[in-house]
């Protein structure tokens, strides 16, 4: 388990609570505190994606169903 820190904010795309989508590169995404929901196609196109977040999260669920690789995070 490692600390991650987060992206550009401008990077994701947030509505009440759920990651519409994320604009950035791809590869090691932590994804902000806040997020309740991953949107279906929130990570289209991006190659090599690492989810972090932490353990029990929306995120870990989403990387579960979505075959992504998910490391839980700690607060930095």
């Amino acid at each position: 388990m490692g600390v991650f820190f987060m992206e550009n904010m401008q990077d994701f795309v947030i509505t009440k609570g759920v990651l519409e989508e994320y604009k950035g590169p791809g590869g090691d995404v932590t994804i902000p505190e806040g997020v309740t929901e991953i949107g279906e196609s929130a990570f289209d196109g991006c190659k090599k994606l690492t989810i972090h977040a932490p353990a029990g999260s929306a995120a870990e669920q989403y990387a579960k169903e979505n075959g992504i690789r998910f490391e839980a995070a700690r607060k930095a």
